[in-house]
């Protein structure tokens, strides 16, 4: 019976329905939806609809959560008629759902295929640090439930948290598969859908080793999964696993293909919940080009890292980037600079 009280307390602090969370629709003019689960994680998808099919760009977490997006599909959109779905990278919160679009083809760069490939070589392991994570995760927050005042956000959101884990471990447990594209490209592909183009860019190494731009130019929206081109490009970066060298030459080149194609960016679609403008992603692409273009010039003079950091603190060449995250301290955003400032110097080649 506590579980059954505790399964209540959480439907009522979030509101849901007993198979829920659902997607939050929001429509970017007639033929683009981004679905948004709100709360733990943030997650976006974002789904096409053009004359040769449905493009789906990130497929969520999991096979339920790939079933929803369907049938958000079909009631939005009257068809669900997918023809590509499409990975930013090879993370599961992204990827996860592709199984549930069998009849479609998936596409990724390169790099994303191969760690999906071997991720599906190796899915017993895989599943099996999965969701030992999920449950560490749950009792964290049912730990944060307890402590939580009845009908606060605290409450909300940790029920949130435990109601989306508990389903992602269920679907770990009953007939999860890692599914990787079988459709790959290198650098750039271009898709062809009759009324609008889909351009894919790989982004080069950052938070993963397969990031791509995804760019419908008829629409003006660009969707660039987990980046993360706030501050918290600093921290995507720092946490993000990469591994060798990054090819920062290959960023700016990717960016200045999008924001130079003649065609105005309306929207900029981040992974996790954030909808920005054209204008809020091209002053971020000019920071990494100055810090970029700085670091290269302290370097080819040879200053020290330490008098190079001096010489691009936020203070003394980036006053305005302070503005970008009013919630992030000062002193927690200046060391995610100068951390930026390191990683640049380490891969200047």
């Amino acid at each position: 019976m506590a579980g059954v009280a505790l399964l209540a307390l959480e439907m009522a602090a979030v509101g849901q329905r007993p198979d829920g969370p659902w997607p939050r629709v929001r429509r970017l003019g007639d033929r683009v939806l981004v679905l948004t689960l709100d709360g733990w994680q943030r997650d976006n998808t974002v789904i096409i609809a053009s004359r040769r099919g449905l493009v789906l760009v990130d497929a969520d977490t999991s096979q339920s959560y790939g079933r929803q997006i369907r049938e958000i599909a079909r009631r939005e959109l009257g068809r669900d008629d997918f023809v590509y779905v499409i990975d930013t990278h090879d993370d599961w919160d992204h990827t996860g759902g592709n199984q549930a679009f069998a009849e479609a083809t998936i596409i990724g760069q390169r790099r994303c295929y191969e760690a999906l490939k071997l991720q599906r070589q190796n899915q017993g392991e895989e599943v099996a640090k999965e969701k030992a994570w999920a449950d560490e995760e749950t009792e964290k927050a049912r730990a944060a439930l307890n402590k939580a005042a009845p009908g606060s956000d605290a409450a909300a959101n940790a029920a949130n948290a435990l109601t989306r884990l508990r389903r992602y471990a269920d679907d770990l447990a009953t007939g999860f598969a890692v599914t990787p594209p079988n459709l790959v490209f290198e650098d750039r592909l271009l898709l062809d859908l009759g009324d609008l183009t889909v351009r894919l860019l790989y982004f080069g190494r950052a938070h993963k080793e397969g990031d791509s731009l995804v760019f419908v130019p008829e629409e003006g929206l660009l969707m660039t999964g987990d980046l993360g081109f706030d501050a918290g490009i600093i921290t995507q970066i720092e946490g993000g696993r990469y591994q060798g060298p990054l090819d920062i030459a290959h960023w700016l080149a990717a960016l200045d293909e999008v924001l130079g194609s003649g065609t105005a960016v309306t929207h900029v679609v981040e992974g996790h919940a954030s909808i920005e403008s054209g204008e809020w992603l091209a002053v971020r692409a000019a920071y990494l080009r100055r810090l970029w273009e700085g670091v290269r010039s302290a370097r080819a003079r040879g200053v020290s890292i330490d008098e190079a950091a001096r010489e691009l603190s936020l203070g003394a060449a980036f006053p305005d980037v302070k503005s970008w995250t009013p919630t992030v301290e000062p002193a927690e955003l200046a060391r995610r600079h100068d951390r930026l400032i390191r990683i640049f110097w380490e891969n200047v080649r």
